[in-house]
């Protein structure tokens, strides 16, 4: 039997060894761990953030009990339209300021009706009163019933700078409708540019309804759809046929082509042109910038040639059927001799004979050979009465 002595000494060398062999399992538990490869602080959790300081509430000032007080004005917002004129010192209140229109024409450069021409007297040997104390009515009545062109070249050309002469209006007669029936003379001489002339040597915001229908009869002998565009507006109270036609015309040319081709399609609906001029209409708007319409023009069921169908036809290169020039009045060979967009052989050789007496009538709207009703305004010449 053991000693006790024995038997202790054997129980500590027992935890002894179990003590060491801990030891030795911990060690190598520790050598078989992974090295850690984040940096320090990583994956550790958020300390929560301090909450800010508490600053005391400042106490709330007493309401001042004087009425008098000044009381402070609280900040406008800027983003409400009242605050930003308030925080400018403007009153939306206010009444609109009145702004006056731009003056088209300055006073120092208004041109007198009254004085209108492109040549001085003097210069072609004329001195004094040029219409000496005839009536205006009177030579208004004169000018209308003479016919064109004259016998004698001559005569025509005295006749002719007579009435493009800078000359004092005749009185009785309204300044601007006197120039109306000086440029519907030129134009039954067959002198379209100097007719021309003579409308643009007056401000167009004088012109008188005769004189409206008047410088449209010009653009066309002239072969200008492009004129017509100065008295759009106006033209539409006079002519109000020819006025939507005219606005597709000016639309086209204005660099507006899908406006200019609803314009036209509008008045095909409307059928109150006839088809050869809503034709010859739709091929301007086809020589218009950025348009890509094709027109083709059918002249067989057309019997007359009026001053719509010559002016609109000869702006685009197109010449009218040799019947038809035959037939019209002599003062459009003067017209188609100075047309822009063909040669003089072509002018020459057209066919137009001096005995042709078809009258190139108005604008060609059925109007019975008038510019309007109230014009009375013929191509071989009877421009409005009641001058």
């Amino acid at each position: 039997m053991p000693q006790p002595s024995n038997l202790r000494r054997d129980r500590a060398k027992l935890a002894l060894s179990i003590l060491l062999a801990a030891s030795v399992a911990g060690a190598a538990m520790a050598q078989s761990q992974p090295e850690l490869i984040l940096p320090p602080g990583f994956g550790d959790p958020v300390a929560p953030a301090p909450p800010p300081p508490t600053t005391p509430a400042s106490p709330t000032p007493a309401p001042d009990a004087s009425p008098d007080a000044p009381r402070r004005a609280p900040s406008p917002d800027l983003s409400r339209l009242e605050d930003i004129i308030a925080s400018e010192g403007l009153d939306s209140a206010a009444e609109p300021v009145e702004v006056v229109p731009p003056i088209e024409y300055p006073d120092a450069r208004r041109r007198d009706p009254a004085l209108a021409g492109v040549i001085w007297p003097e210069a072609i040997g004329y001195a004094g009163p040029a219409w000496g104390s005839a009536s205006g009515k009177f030579l208004s009545v004169l000018l209308r019933r003479t016919d064109g062109p004259l016998a004698s070249r001559w005569a025509q050309i005295g006749l002719r700078n007579m009435l493009i002469a800078r000359t004092a209006a005749p009185g009785g007669v309204n300044p601007a409708d006197w120039v109306a029936e000086r440029a519907w003379l030129l134009l039954k001489l067959g002198e379209a540019d100097a007719a021309r002339l003579l409308v643009a040597s007056i401000d167009s915001d004088t012109f008188t309804p005769k004189m409206i229908q008047v410088a449209a009869q010009v653009a066309l002998a002239n072969s200008d759809p492009s004129g017509l565009c100065a008295i759009e507006t106006e033209l539409a109270k006079v002519e109000p046929k020819m006025a939507p036609l005219v606005t597709a015309m000016c639309a086209s040319l204005a660099g507006e082509s899908e406006r200019a081709a609803a314009d036209i399609e509008q008045a095909r609906r409307r059928g109150r042109a006839e088809a050869i001029d809503l034709t010859l209409a739709d091929k301007v708007v086809g020589a218009g910038a950025e348009s890509a319409r094709a027109v083709t023009v059918e002249w067989e069921p057309v019997t007359l040639l009026t001053s719509w169908r010559y002016g609109l036809s000869t702006a685009t290169a197109m010449m009218p059927p040799e019947r038809l020039i035959t037939a019209a009045d002599p003062q459009v060979r003067g017209w188609l001799a100075r047309a822009p967009m063909f040669a003089a052989p072509d002018a020459r050789g057209s066919g137009l004979g001096p005995r042709g007496r078809a009258r190139a009538r108005g604008s060609g709207f059925g109007s019975g050979g008038r510019i309007s009703r109230g014009a009375g305004a013929r191509a071989r010449g009877r421009p409005p009465p009641g001058a």
